[in-house]
């Protein structure tokens, strides 16, 4: 729910910039070898069986003749006997959970499951291929999760302050207590009441003890809830077959498309682990990446450079001679980007010059210098899935020039003879002591680099860790797959925000080229918020209280727009669309979104309602003559509707509710939203603010540029 909804949106986009995820489909390569490895694995299997006595009845139940033939066609194959082949092979007969039938398994999946058009009959084939839950995989996961539990109390008790509240916020007594009673335990209770806690915005939520003990839960929940439900087989059956007509109408729809719950249907098999390579071909096929960022050289540049001024002691040995005196360098740190398809690298290059004054003895002789040494050194960072990284590989290059400023001696006789003898050798030496004195310099700035860049990294994933990856941990949204790449230009990033239950875009972005100077492009669908919404929001019961609360604990003022006027309020979210948001143009051409809130049960002050509400705004986005842009609601008054309205009227308290709604959401969505700007923090506080300078939405996709 947003209140500033530009300043937070923004907010929010900008911090999915630094977890962009770079997800993509199969590679071409394994596409045009797919035949030839279906041929390959089933010409492994069929000599396997030909050496073993019931080689002949495996090889006609799995119809391997047929395949044969049909595989030797290639692309000119008919797919009835390939499907029958899989089909035999999921059949569940004693002896196929052998890894000898897995390659053959999974090559004719990835041979068959190429594009949307054949899911339909993928799923349809699925019929009749339930797996049960092992008896072992449930009591594998329930000892994973008392194993994690206990580690969990056993943190919690050496905090005798916080411990015992933590213990009470996350139930683990109710928990405990469902533990003990085995495969009786109530899954309702441990899926509803026990596993959302774990995602719900508290600090410290993020941190493994928490995460580790949630992820437990939800695997025991799924094992158990499979084992205990005797109609599993034949609800599996009906939920294929559900999926297979979902299929076939998704594949038929050419734009935009809701697969809210073809993404739920699928995480249902997912939980249960029934056809994996079915369900992780149609997540290929049927979900995009749907965050795209672009952040340009000069952004990066400025984030990561730095001036270096420093004057030091110098000490080193020349030839034999023993340096001594005083360095002033004098440099930059400058970024480069570097093509790299698969992570996003900087070249940290250190340019400049060190002075120096310096008193060189050898023997009785002392020879006066100034030097100035130009060093070039190069420190390769990367980014990736994991955050920063760098190692120990820094290079670097010097070239000194000296001056010598005069020559002296240590001892009292024969002074002259010393002083002349030094100069004449100092300048016959001297290219030489050069020479040796940049390597020296040379290796300065590697062991400078290679001593300085770890803790730069070190703060920066420790930046990242509490500011971005933490909050989006609290509420569960954190991607899983993440990585980076970069260009000379540019560092690119993609991000798939989806959980198991989710699907990402239903088609790629088509990109939109913005014309002038700006810093970040960003282009994002609309199920990436839907489906982050969901995963923190769905079902949950936002209060007064838990608002007041965190603002109070993060420092900030309650904006005026939430504040309760000294009446409790409670908001409980729809357990399907809490927030859903759409990107599109309207009927004018113009680009806009609609926002909608979408509540279950209200309460304000000493009235509470259970009547479903869902109230909706719709944006019209508009450039300002300033060169920024603002989003200007449509209709003078907010969009209320009562889902379970008959007749089309509504009772006296629907009409109570939906007056006090309009009263409250007036001041959340705002008939004008202007684009105050983002104030960077850290090494670009002093950047700027970023603002939206241009804009456009279709399809289900918002692209913007900012800049200064």
């Amino acid at each position: 729910m947003s209140i500033r909804y530009s300043s937070l949106l923004t907010r929010w986009l900008l911090s999915l910039f630094v977890i962009a995820a770079l997800v993509g489909s199969l590679p071409r390569a394994a596409l045009a070898d797919s035949w030839s490895d279906a041929r390959s694995a089933l010409q492994s299997l069929d000599g396997y069986l030909r050496r073993h006595s019931t080689g002949a009845g495996w090889r006609e139940f799995l119809q391997l003749a047929a395949l044969d033939a049909e595989l030797k066609k290639g692309s000119a194959a008919d797919r009835a006997p390939i499907y029958a082949t899989l089909g035999s092979l999921n059949s569940g007969a004693p002896g196929l959970e052998l890894p000898k039938f897995a390659p053959l398994r999974k090559a004719l999946y990835q041979l068959t499951l190429t594009s949307r058009a054949d899911l339909p009959a993928a799923f349809a084939a699925a019929k009749g291929q339930y797996r049960p839950v092992t008896e072992t995989e449930v009591q594998t996961a329930r000892k994973n999760l008392e194993q994690k539990l206990g580690a969990l109390q056993t943190y919690l008790k050496r905090f005798p302050k916080e411990g015992p509240g933590w213990a009470e916020y996350l139930q683990l007594e109710k928990l405990t207590a469902e533990l003990a009673k085995g495969d009786q335990a109530d899954t309702n209770v441990l899926f509803s009441e026990c596993l959302p806690l774990y995602t719900k915005g508290y600090h410290g939520l993020e941190m493994p003890v928490f995460a580790q003990t949630g992820h437990a839960l939800r695997a025991y929940v799924n094992a158990l809830a499979v084992k205990q439900n005797p109609e599993a087989a034949k609800d599996f059956d009906e939920h294929v077959a559900q999926l297979a007509e979902f299929a076939k109408k998704l594949a038929d729809t050419p734009g935009n498309a809701d697969t809210h719950e073809f993404g739920m249907m699928l995480g249902d098999l997912s939980a249960e682990q029934q056809i994996p390579e079915v369900v992780t071909a149609a997540r290929r096929l049927y979900s995009e990446p749907n965050l795209h960022f672009l952040a340009k050289r000069n952004i990066v540049a400025a984030a990561m450079q730095n001036h270096i001024d420093e004057v030091a002691p110098l000490t080193d040995n020349i030839l034999g001679t023993s340096i001594r005196g005083t360095s002033h360098t004098q440099a930059d740190m400058f970024v480069n980007l570097r093509n790299n398809p698969y992570r996003a690298e900087f070249d940290m290059n250190l340019r400049g010059n060190v002075y120096s004054r310096t008193a060189g003895f050898n023997g009785p002789a002392v020879v006066y210098a100034r030097g100035t040494t130009a060093i070039d050194g190069h420190k390769l960072v990367w980014l990736d899935e994991y955050g920063m990284h760098t190692a120990n590989n820094a290079t670097a290059a010097a070239r000194t020039s000296t001056t010598y400023t005069g020559f002296g001696a240590t001892r009292k006789h024969f002074k002259g003879i010393i002083t002349n003898v030094a100069s004449k050798r100092a300048y016959q030496s001297k290219g030489t002591a050069e020479r040796i004195a940049a390597s020296h310099a040379a290796d300065r700035v590697e062991n400078r680099l290679d001593q300085q860049a770890p803790q730069m990294v070190a703060n920066a994933n420790r930046d990242m860790r509490k500011n971005i990856r933490a909050p989006l941990d609290r509420w569960g949204i954190y991607p899983e797959d993440i990585d980076f790449s970069s260009t000379t230009d540019a560092v690119h990033g993609k991000v798939l925000a989806a959980s198991s239950y989710q699907l990402g875009a239903p088609y790629p972005v088509n990109k939109v080229d913005f014309p002038g100077s700006h810093d970040i492009e960003i282009r994002v669908h609309e199920s990436a918020i839907n489906n982050s919404a969901f995963t923190a929001l769905a079902g949950w019961t936002l209060t007064s209280d838990y608002v007041n609360e965190w603002y109070k604990r993060n420092k900030r003022e309650v904006p005026e727009e939430l504040k309760s006027d000294d009446r409790d309020w409670y908001i409980e979210f729809d357990e399907v669309h809490p927030i859903l948001i759409a990107f599109h143009k309207d009927a004018q051409g113009q680009d806009g979104f609609d926002i909608e809130i979408r509540g279950t049960k209200w309460k304000s002050g000493a009235e509470t309602f259970d009547e479903p509400m869902y109230i909706k705004a719709e944006y019209t986005l508009v450039k300002t003559p300033e060169g920024g842009v603002k989003a200007v609601r449509k209709n003078e008054k907010l969009t209320l509707t009562y889902p379970n309205q008959e007749e089309g009227k509504d009772s006296a308290r629907v009409t109570n509710l939906k007056t006090l709604l309009s009263r409250r959401f007036e001041k959340i969505f705002k008939k004008e939203i202007v684009d105050e700007g983002f104030q960077l923090k850290g090494r670009l506080a002093n950047y700027g603010k970023l603002y939206f300078r241009d804009i456009a939405s279709d399809n289900g996709w918002l692209q913007a540029a900012l800049g200064k």
